[in-house]
């Protein structure tokens, strides 16, 4: 069967489960004395082999092909035969994921902090983020005065990796920006461009991986978040322009208001993004705009 990982056991566990009995006191008497008797399983990755770990698999153990199967040998008086059980696994939040990131010796080590930066490192979470500074909105209302923005794109494209990278981690399928609000000192999302109906929405604020032409014809990542209202705000109510975090989330949460939704796989996908300085692939917002 494909797609599916099969971890030998010692026949001593074997054994000591057929050494079960169903009688009081027993492990197969309750399910209390079962659970007891043996909790559960711990699936850790080989740290002998951990320098050269270069993966990061997820497993569905809901699914009917999730179990311990336990062959043995039976003797009956007509003949000898082999044969198995499988006990299928209940989900009932029995479970964790446990993700380490270590960046030491890592390229994004050597060049994390303080920007302006060319690249911009993103990890689906648990991992990285970038803030995104957009100063040059501040002069947009001097320069042109009051007008009608049809359309304001933050706009971000993927700088190609050495080698194979590209292909044997790919970028995530969404990426999602959110603000810091000077006032209330908070994370708060952008709710006029993406959350119309009351939930997040990637259709509506953008950040949907796309693959476009990259140098030399490399296929590359492009993600465009569309921030229309928030900078139409800027201009015409002179609200403030807020830092922007950029991140790939696992799920995003707000108390005010009230959302908690799943985005993305966790810990799937990671991207090098062009930053502001970037000569090929700069981080840039494009404005289609109106004359009032």
């Amino acid at each position: 069967m494909g797609n599916q990982l099969r971890i030998r056991l010692n026949d001593d566990f074997g054994k000591k489960i057929l050494s079960w009995d169903t009688a009081a006191g027993q492990p197969l008497h309750n399910d209390s004395l079962f659970r007891a008797a043996l909790p559960g399983f711990a699936l850790v990755p080989d740290k002998a082999g951990a320098s050269s770990a270069n993966a990061i698999m997820g497993f569905l153990v809901s699914d009917t092909n999730t179990y311990l199967r336990v062959y043995y040998r039976y003797d009956t008086l007509a003949k000898q035969d082999t044969t198995f059980r499988s006990f299928k696994y209940v989900v009932n939040g029995g479970f964790a994921n446990n993700i380490t990131r270590d960046y030491t010796g890592s390229e994004f080590a050597q060049t994390v902090g303080a920007g302006p930066d060319s690249i911009s490192y993103i990890q689906t979470a648990p991992g990285t983020y970038t803030t995104i500074n957009l100063a040059s909105l501040n002069g947009f209302k001097a320069l042109k005065g009051n007008v009608v923005i049809n359309r304001a794109e933050l706009v971000m494209t993927q700088v190609p990796a050495s080698g194979q990278q590209n292909e044997n981690f790919a970028a995530p399928e969404v990426l999602y920006v959110d603000y810091f609000d000077s006032a209330s000192k908070k994370q708060l999302p952008f709710a006029a461009d993406g959350f119309v109906t009351g939930s997040y929405s990637p259709a509506q604020l953008g950040g949907i991986r796309k693959y476009v032409n990259g140098p030399g014809g490399i296929p590359v990542a492009e993600y465009r978040f569309k921030l229309s209202r928030y900078v139409q705000g800027i201009i015409t109510n002179n609200n403030h322009n807020n830092l922007i975090s950029l991140y790939s989330p696992f799920y995003i949460g707000y108390a005010s208001p009230l959302i908690f939704q799943t985005v993305n796989r966790l810990a799937a996908g990671r991207v090098k993004l062009g930053g502001g300085s970037n000569k090929q692939q700069k981080m840039y917002v494009r404005i289609i705009y109106s004359k009032i």
